[in-house]
């Protein structure tokens, strides 16, 4: 049986879009305050990418790793669908 390893993360984490608390997906502003208080250091952008490279998320573009971060937890549609399921769970 194949294992989702970003369901196990999620339920792990015991919420739905990994270790980002969902008062904090509002914005990529949001998500990089989040994640300063995490260690990460940098632009908004590049605190964002660090992060998402360190959830083992493939990809070389900002958006193809968010994309492909949020297929892996099982959302579909388009890029703007897939940001407001992940920010609304």
């Amino acid at each position: 049986m194949a294992v989702n390893i970003w369901e196990s993360v999620n339920t792990w984490l015991g919420g739905g879009g990994g270790d980002v608390p969902p008062l904090s997906r509002g914005s990529y502003y949001d998500i990089s305050s989040y994640l300063k208080t995490q260690g990460f250091t940098g632009t908004t952008n590049e605190i964002i990418f660090k992060w998402l490279v360190s959830e083992g998320v493939a990809g070389t573009q900002f958006n193809e790793l968010f994309n492909n971060y949020w297929e892996g937890l099982g959302y579909t549609g388009a890029y703007n669908d897939k940001w407001k399921k992940w920010k609304d769970s």
